[in-house]
């Protein structure tokens, strides 16, 4: 009987919610905001891998940022120093060179990882410089100046950098009107801009906006419902996500601090964060103070929401915050102190599968990625 419930309950969940804008066919994403649904792990995840970072006395991991993984390693932001892992988890080298001097930097406010010339590219936002350095050692190469206000930047091509800003050049200390544009475009040896798009201050802290798979570039702003391709010339809607009834209206982003005022956030449904692989989408959105979870097939066209899952997998039931898609896997991160206080987790399959991958079970052990296949 339960299980004749649960088919009934993913039956009710699944079904195709897509369709196009006739004038310009743009996939529209449907989300019904009132669902509030949790639900087995196994819905959505085949199998799940794991990677326990090596816990030592040069790499003592503290809150981290989501791991960025290349060919040869993984890296991950903490306690303002860079952390390289092999892809094992195994401790290579660390990026810690704060300061206000040369080659050094006040805070890494971003940072980029540039395979084809083996180097890692740190964004100091309060020194405006940024920094180089090379990916298979961690040594420092060179700096450049000035880097404006920006929160995040990517590495858009060879040539050309992507910024996010907050759009507000001109009132800033040593601003220019240049970058009165939230998203902006530069080349790579002088940082002089190229494209900039939408115009106006903004005051909404954005998570990293950036989407890079094989089919192209994406990007979206914080609280829109639109996410944007980033072609060679210009910037274009690429897939809207309709929360009906529930959202904040179209534009909210654009409006000035006092007409955002007017609408209260916390009931309405916005979009926070947007991931992509070659066959699914993932987006991260709030509604009435939670977090929830949009998956959306872009074969079939079927979707899921909830608002977390249980772990009927690997038997680990805490709350999963995705960071990104990997490989085609959707990675997420957890504390050793969350799993070590978990009651009775040396008998759930967790335990055995980290012990066999070398994790050392103590509070104070760095975190462990884990890596969910997916098959939806």
């Amino acid at each position: 009987m339960k299980n004749t419930l649960l088919a009934l309950l993913l039956i009710s969940l699944i079904f195709p919610n897509c369709t196009k804008i006739d004038k310009n066919n743009i996939p529209i994403v449907k989300v019904d905001a009132k669902t509030e649904d949790s639900l087995p792990l196994s819905t959505i995840a085949k199998s799940i891998d794991y990677i326990p970072l090596e816990t030592c006395k040069e790499a003592l991991l503290g809150r981290c940022g989501a791991p960025r993984f290349f060919k040869n390693g993984i890296l991950i932001s903490s306690d303002n120093a860079l952390y390289c892992f092999d892809p094992k988890g195994r401790y290579r080298y660390k990026i810690s060179c704060a300061g206000k001097g040369p080659g050094e930097y006040q805070q890494i406010s971003s940072y980029l990882i540039d395979e084809a010339q083996e180097r890692v590219e740190i964004m100091d936002q309060p020194g405006r410089k940024l920094l180089r350095f090379r990916l298979g050692d961690g040594s420092f190469i060179e700096e450049k100046n000035p880097i404006l206000w920006a929160q995040n930047m990517d590495l858009l091509n060879e040539s050309s950098y992507i910024f996010y800003t907050w759009g507000d050049g001109s009132v800033i200390s040593g601003g220019s009107p240049d970058w009165d544009y939230k998203i902006i475009i530069t080349d790579r040896s002088g940082l002089t801009i190229k494209r900039k798009y939408f115009p106006g201050e903004c005051r909404l802290y954005g998570q990293y906006p950036f989407i890079k798979t094989s089919h192209g570039y994406k990007v979206h702003l914080p609280y829109n419902d639109t996410l944007y391709e980033v072609r060679y010339d210009t910037i274009v809607p690429a897939l809207f996500v309709d929360f009906a009834g529930f959202a904040l209206p179209k534009g909210y982003s654009y409006l000035s601090m006092d007409e955002q005022k007017q609408y209260d956030v916390n009931t309405m449904a916005y979009l926070m964060n947007a991931y992509e692989s070659d066959k699914y989408y993932l987006f991260m959105w709030g509604y009435k103070n939670r977090v929830r979870w949009h998956l959306w097939s872009k074969d079939n066209h079927k979707w899921l929401n909830f608002k977390w899952l249980y772990d009927d997998l690997d038997g680990f039931n805490q709350y999963i915050s995705f960071k990104k898609w990997e490989d085609g896997k959707l990675v997420a991160m957890f504390n050793s102190v969350d799993i070590t206080s978990y009651p009775n987790i040396q008998k759930e399959k967790i335990y055995q599968k980290l012990i066999d991958k070398g994790w050392v079970p103590d509070e104070n052990s760095n975190p462990v990625i884990a890596l969910y296949n997916i098959g939806f």
